[in-house]
C-alpha cells in the first residue's frame, strides 16, 4: 500500500544543498527547504524530503539515507508523513517504485 512518506534532512554545510536537493530529486523525492539556523556558528540546513512509497519506516530511512550521505547530508528522522507534518496537505507528484 502507497503511504506518505517524509525524511527530515540536514545539511552541515550550506554549500552541500543543491547537491542534496538535486539527488533526492533525482531519485523521485518532492523537497521543501526548512529551517536554516546556527549551531554554535555553523550553519546548519533542514529540509522535508516526501514521497509516496511502498517501503517500510526502515526501508524508507535507509534509501534516503544512502542517497544523502553520499553528497554532504545526514538523515534526522524519516517514516510516514501524519496530519501536521510539514507539507501533509501538498500533494505528492511523484511515486518510488
Amino acid at each position: 500500500m502507497l503511504r506518505k512518506m517524509i525524511a527530515e534532512v540536514t545539511i552541515e554545510d550550506p554549500n552541500n544543498l543543491t547537491g542534496v536537493c538535486a539527488a533526492l530529486i533525482e531519485h523521485g523525492l518532492d523537497v521543501e527547504l526548512g529551517d536554516c539556523g546556527d549551531k554554535d556558528l555553523d550553519v546548519i540546513v533542514q529540509l522535508d524530503a516526501r514521497t509516496l512509497s511502498e517501503l517500510d519506516d526502515g526501508d524508507f530511512r535507509n534509501w534516503v539515507t544512502g542517497i544523502v550521505k553520499q553528497v554532504g547530508g545526514s538523515v534526522n528522522a524519516a517514516g510516514p508523513a501524519t496530519e501536521g507534518d510539514p507539507g501533509w496537505g501538498i500533494a505528492v507528484s511523484r511515486r518510488l517504485v
